[in-house]
């Protein structure tokens, strides 16, 4: 068997026929596919550059809003313990009011006391008086002549503005 040897110009045209089957196929499908292909990395970056740079605002959002969250539970606890403060300061005050309108209360349940027991000491005093002067009268009236109780009525009356005058 004998092996051919083509042609040198069929080999030729064979090459040339590749060469421009290449340099066609670079121009109309392998740039092409290429540009698609640069184009599409380009939007995948930039996704992901836009992805990162929102995942990196979404961060310094929550962190921000973690640090205002943090302060306000500060702001509360301090208003807090201020209200608290101030409810002390009112419970002390109303009660310092209440202890010394129970003072007041018990200073003129006492005044009011001695009032009343200067009132019926001084009732008693008339009521014994009284007594007195009556039970006198009885008795002089059974053991005194007339003569005698002129006598008593003229020395009382006549002591009557000395006591009067002591009494007052």
């Amino acid at each position: 068997m004998e092996i051919e040897i083509p042609a040198w110009h069929v080999m030729l045209v064979q090459i040339f026929t590749f060469i421009v089957g290449i340099g066609l196929l670079h121009i109309l499908a392998i740039k092409p596919i290429r540009a698609i292909l640069d184009e599409r990395r380009a939007k995948i970056e930039g996704a992901q550059d836009e992805a990162a740079e929102s995942k990196r605002l979404a961060q310094a959002e929550r962190d921000e809003l973690r640090r205002r969250v943090e302060f306000l539970e500060e702001e509360t606890r301090a208003k807090l313990a201020a209200a608290e403060l101030d409810a002390k300061a009112v419970k002390d005050a109303a009660l310092v009011e209440a202890r010394k309108a129970a003072q007041a209360v018990v200073t003129q349940a006492r005044d009011q006391m001695k009032a009343e027991r200067e009132e019926l000491r001084e009732r008693m005093r008339q009521d014994v008086a009284k007594l007195s002067v009556e039970m006198a009268r009885k008795v002089a009236a059974a053991a005194l002549s007339a003569a005698d109780r002129k006598r008593l009525t003229d020395k009382v009356l006549a002591d009557l503005p000395k006591r009067l005058g002591a009494d007052a």
